[in-house]
């Protein structure tokens, strides 16, 4: 029974996730030419699993770019 119920669990929960649609929040100022979050939002905009709607950072004018997020989600937005 154990083995069964295994199987019907890993076929029901065993798919792949695609097209998540994601805010970043990018708070690093990086250091002269290398900056590192602008390589790893890069890395998540290739990838099938998440899309990336926005990345707000703290040069966007806003005072504090993750309450901006967090309100985003709360209004359902994100």
């Amino acid at each position: 029974m154990p083995i069964f119920m295994i199987t019907i669990f890993g076929y029901t929960f065993g798919g792949e996730v695609e097209d998540v649609e994601v805010y970043v929040v990018d708070l690093d100022e990086g250091v002269g030419p290398l900056d590192l979050s602008d390589r790893i939002i890069s890395h998540l905009r290739s990838d099938d699993s998440l899309r990336v709607v926005d990345v707000v950072s703290a040069s966007d004018g806003l005072d504090d770019p993750v309450a901006y997020g967090r309100e985003k989600v709360e209004n359902g937005e994100a």
